[in-house]
């Protein structure tokens, strides 16, 4: 092991420490994608931010500590972000009966 970690310019120890993160994040990642949908049945249209909020509590409960950027990653995998619709007045009328 220590061969190939030298061969790409790691220590052992930073091998080692890189695969428990792996594992750590393989397992926290269902947690929070199933908190993230049971929060989405009762708020249907809650953002990623508003959901980082909700489920705060309960991802310390679980000892995960997941960044803003991490959380919107995962999320945008998965395609559980909403996308943001685009509203508009429509102030012109075409069809008029006065025309020039």
């Amino acid at each position: 092991m220590r061969y190939c970690c030298q061969l790409f310019g790691h220590s052992r120890q930073g091998y080692y420490e890189q695969k428990g993160k792996k594992e750590k994040q393989d397992m926290a990642d269902p947690l929070v994608l199933r908190l993230a949908k049971e929060v989405r049945q009762e708020l249907p249209r809650a953002g990623v931010p508003k959901l980082q909020v909700l489920l705060k509590d309960s991802l310390a409960e679980h000892n995960i500590k997941m960044g803003r950027d991490a959380f919107y990653r995962l999320l945008g995998e998965h395609g559980h972000i909403i996308r943001k619709r685009r509203r508009r007045p429509y102030t012109t009328d075409s069809n008029h009966r006065y025309r020039l």
